[in-house]
């Protein structure tokens, strides 16, 4: 068993690790995914850095506000054998700008996305859609649409769950899998 607190990235990187168990042969099968569940603590501590939206999280959208705490889990079963859902590449990196907003040009995020390309033997023209982060706070969505923009053109089509799901913190990455 193996715990990861990496806040919102928590769950993307359980999958991350979960595929590193079996390509080194660590393990045959996986159980890996996230859970986070609401509470006061989280919520107020989000109203503290004026990131809660006033009504609905609005992703990507000129009326966008904030985000929206949410909570939840998805958990995936990760074999070695080839499936038709499959992760194929995982990128991580570690910017050290802040501890509650993204750096804003997203050089951080971009090396992460490009280490997640070469992992997957991938370049950015063979990708048809991005399920983004989209926290739907002015900080994260500028410097996200920006990356996506640097590497992949204006023309994919991308979103954000959150508007309907809500931030679900360290279960974001793997519910933004399952989706």
């Amino acid at each position: 068993a193996l715990s990861i607190s990496t806040a919102c990235s928590s769950s993307a990187h359980a999958l991350a690790v979960g595929r590193r168990l079996l390509r080194t042969g660590l393990a045959d099968a996986v159980i890996t995914g996230g859970a986070d569940s609401l509470c006061r603590l989280t919520v107020n501590g989000f109203q503290a850095l004026s990131a809660l939206s006033a009504g609905i999280c609005n992703p990507m959208s000129r009326n966008r506000d904030g985000t929206s705490i949410g909570e939840g889990s998805a958990v995936f079963l990760m074999q070695r054998e080839a499936a038709e859902i499959a992760l194929f590449g995982a990128g991580s990196s570690t910017e050290a700008y802040s501890m509650t907003a993204p750096e804003p040009e997203g050089e951080g995020v971009e090396a992460a996305i490009r280490r997640a390309l070469d992992d997957a033997g991938m370049t950015p023209s063979d990708i048809d859609y991005i399920q983004l982060h989209g926290t739907g706070t002015p900080q994260n969505d500028k410097m996200e649409s920006k990356v996506v923009k640097r590497l992949f053109g204006g023309e994919l089509p991308c979103s954000s769950s959150k508007g309907q799901l809500g931030h679900t913190l360290g279960a974001a990455g793997a519910m933004a899998a399952a989706h």
